[in-house]
């Protein structure tokens, strides 16, 4: 496989995992108006993401169950801070301010990883890269956002977390890359363990023994379970092997395309309003896609 082609794959990838996540927000809207609460939502993503990654391992895959102890830490590190803290401070932001705001914080977090980028000498940020992050915040802004001054009457509480949440972001682009860079990288022990932190984390913090007490229908659990599988299941296996493919950067500005996706999905299925602003904010997010895929193209050429 060429490098265009191994470019090309891994920006399918995220794409998928961007899609996945953005139609997962509308489904999170349908479950909230059938009275299943945001934090009972939050919760059971993880922990039945990591049964079901479990169950696919334990029939198909048993030797990716074998613990490497050698990455345990990655592992605390990417389930803990890349997928519970950044849920948390990510819906903690939404319950303190708005949805606009804690998406438009939480995708600050392609700056963070670039910065980290060129301070540990990982990638190097060209400035057709930076015009791409530009082009992606901007569109960003203007699609969920949509003109508004959300983001400067946040107080800074909200700005805090959901800075926060960017770093948190960030930090799952980074390590993702780390434990899925090579070849031989075992990426569904990558997942099942990264996933157990996660779960491990939330019995922490609410211990599954309350679940009974939340009075759910058969019914609802099933749906909670859907929704792990299209939250989490399918958007973390693509934006896993999204990092096996390209640079942590470039992953998280492509995912940029998650909010945009969410629009457009509650635009079709629940028949929300789309503004030229937001249309506008989109056609930017796909020009920043675009210009990446431009800016590949060029580095392919010079080293040629």
């Amino acid at each position: 496989m060429t490098t265009t082609d191994r470019s090309l794959q891994g920006g399918l990838f995220v794409l998928l995992a961007a899609f996945s996540w953005g139609i997962s927000g509308t489904a999170a809207q349908f479950l909230f108006s059938r009275n299943i609460q945001v934090m009972q939502v939050v919760q059971t993503r993880s922990t039945f993401a990591f049964l079901f990654f479990l169950l696919i391992l334990a029939l198909f895959r048993r030797s990716s169950l074998k613990p490497d102890f050698k990455k345990t830490g990655w592992f605390l590190a990417a389930g803990i801070i890349g997928v519970g803290f950044s849920n948390f401070t990510y819906y903690y932001t939404i319950s303190v301010s708005s949805v606009g705001t804690a998406i438009i914080l939480q995708y600050t977090a392609p700056v963070i990883v670039m910065v980290y980028g060129i301070l540990s000498k990982d990638e190097a940020a060209s400035w057709m890269k930076w015009l791409a992050l530009s082009v992606s915040l901007a569109g960003c802004i203007l699609a969920v956002g949509a003109g508004s001054t959300d983001l400067f009457d946040a107080g800074p509480l909200a700005v805090a977390i959901g800075v926060a949440s960017a770093f948190c972001f960030a930090a799952m682009g980074i390590i993702g890359r780390r434990l899925n860079r090579h070849k031989e990288s075992d990426l569904w022990q990558n997942l099942v363990f990264t996933m157990m932190a996660a779960a491990l984390f939330w019995a922490v913090l609410r211990p599954p023994v309350l679940w009974p007490s939340w009075n759910l229908t058969p019914a609802e659990w099933g749906t909670l379970g859907l929704f792990s599988l299209i939250s989490v299941v399918v958007p973390y296996l693509f934006f896993y092997l999204g990092l096996r493919f390209l640079p942590p950067s470039t992953v998280l500005i492509i995912s940029t395309f998650e909010p945009i996706t969410a629009i457009a999905s509650a635009w079709i299925v629940l028949g929300e309003t789309m503004s030229a602003i937001q249309i506008a904010g989109a056609s930017l997010v796909i020009l920043a896609i675009l210009i990446l895929a431009l800016e590949n193209r060029v580095t392919l050429r010079r080293m040629r």
